[in-house]
């Protein structure tokens, strides 16, 4: 490897993106949208299909991916 060459700069373009993750109760698809600045995050949504609610733990991987994870709500 070149010790010169420029180092990779990854520019996000869209700071908000849309992320899907299935309902705990209906298993039905559901979408909410991330903010990468705010990450990571919980929150609550209610399902779009069975309105129970969500807990959504919503963090970025080793790979910096984001990751989000569904459970019912307590």
């Amino acid at each position: 490897m070149d010790r010169h060459a420029p180092a990779t700069l990854i520019v996000l373009t869209e700071p908000i993106t849309e992320h899907r993750f299935t309902c705990p109760f209906c298993w039905e698809q559901n979408e909410t949208m991330v903010e990468w600045q705010e990450l990571p995050m919980d929150l609550i949504e209610d399902c779009r299909v069975c309105c129970h609610p969500i807990q959504l733990r919503i963090s970025i991987d080793a790979s910096d991916r984001i990751v989000v994870a569904a459970e019912p709500a307590a």
